[in-house]
């Protein structure tokens, strides 16, 4: 007969697993970078639809889903430009199987409860903006009519939406957390600027619910190094298999 662990160590394992903090490697363009950062460990993909030199077309998506295995969950970026229900990329990314979406733009407020209703998780992007941006955030979160699953935070940029490679401000963040600023906020993504140098700082100074890297992981804008990857996801204390999200 197998030997069975007692409930407390399992229940300790489970802890250990959840109080993990998650990785998104974002700007995936290829199926090998696809597959190398999915062996490497990372709990999920992102996959631009919005622009830059990172962006992909539904095609391609198509290709890279074909070796992403579940529990790594790839997320679509999208930009809500007009009612959500009307939108054929949506469509399109849930026959794909798609469930999660980093959703930018001022429609996301009035959409969620359609994308929710739709099957998608809904990954709400911030930039830090100063010290009071927290007050801003809960005052818009509170504004739209159900909460979403995750609330990315980012660096500021007055025209670019992400993949800078600015550090946001992590400080002001803290004390933001510390002042209860964030309470009742879905977890936390940090992104902004993060590469294998500094994440470890990030997740002991923020200690978010994941993090989330593009160019810092790149030896040219959506080429990912394979090097750069094993690091980053080591340097942010996961350990594997993948969590997915």
């Amino acid at each position: 007969m197998p030997e069975i662990e007692p409930q407390s160590v399992v229940y300790a394992k489970d802890m250990s697993r959840s109080l993990q903090v998650r990785v998104k490697i974002c700007g995936i363009r290829s199926v090998d970078d696809a597959a190398m950062v999915m062996k490497a460990g990372a709990d999920a993909i992102g996959l631009n639809f919005v622009g830059g030199p990172r962006q992909i077309t539904i095609e391609q998506a198509d290709h890279i889903l074909a070796v992403v295995k579940p529990p790594c969950t790839a997320v679509a970026l999208v930009e809500l430009q007009r009612q959500c229900c009307f939108s054929s990329t949506l469509e399109s990314l849930a026959q794909l199987g798609i469930t999660h979406l980093q959703a930018y733009g001022p429609l996301l407020g009035e959409c969620i409860a359609d994308l929710s209703c739709k099957g998608f998780k809904v990954i709400a992007p911030f930039q830090v903006t100063g010290c009071d941006f927290a007050e801003r955030v809960s005052e818009e979160l509170n504004s739209w009519p159900q909460m979403p699953d995750i609330v990315l935070l980012d660096a500021h940029h007055p025209t670019l939406k992400g993949g800078t490679g600015k550090t946001a401000d992590w400080d002001s963040i803290v004390d933001a957390i510390q002042a209860g600023g964030t309470a009742g906020w879905p977890p936390i993504m940090l992104a902004g600027g993060l590469n294998p140098a500094n994440v470890n700082q990030a997740v002991n100074v923020v200690a978010p619910w994941a993090v989330d890297v593009s160019s810092g992981v790149e030896y040219a804008p959506g080429r990912k190094a394979p090097e750069l990857v094993a690091e980053f996801i080591h340097q942010a204390g996961r350990q594997p298999p993948s969590l997915g999200f």
